[in-house]
């Protein structure tokens, strides 16, 4: 169990989500994962099990930042292709919203519990 304080993007006014995919070249794989560890715009990592996917999910303050993240920064890093995005207008769940099943604890159901 890991406790933490979960910050609210749209509190400091970063109201923009977009998903990205990528392909990264597998020789720039480490490089790539270490220079989106340091930007800041990226909030999630995820890397496709046995392929050269990369998903991140990235927060702007704005449409403008958005664009300019997508056609000049992310062009500029060595080794990634944009296979394509998705602006995301709301998020349904979030991970601080998801919990295990109460099995999962070792919680067993009373029969007047169900």
């Amino acid at each position: 169990m890991r406790l933490t304080a979960i910050i609210d993007p749209e509190a400091f006014g970063y109201k923009t989500a977009v998903d990205i995919f990528l392909e990264v070249d597998p020789e720039c794989e480490e490089a790539v994962i270490e220079t989106f560890l340091k930007t800041r715009e990226v909030s999630y990592i995820a890397l496709g099990q046995g392929t050269k996917d990369l998903s991140i999910e990235c927060r702007f303050q704005t449409n403008n930042d958005m664009h300019e993240f997508l056609r000049k920064k992310l062009p500029t890093i060595d080794g990634v292709t944009i296979r394509g995005y998705s602006l995301v207008p709301r998020i349904i769940r979030n991970i601080d919203e998801w919990m295990p099943r109460d099995d999962d604890f070792g919680v067993e159901e009373n029969e007047e519990d169900i």
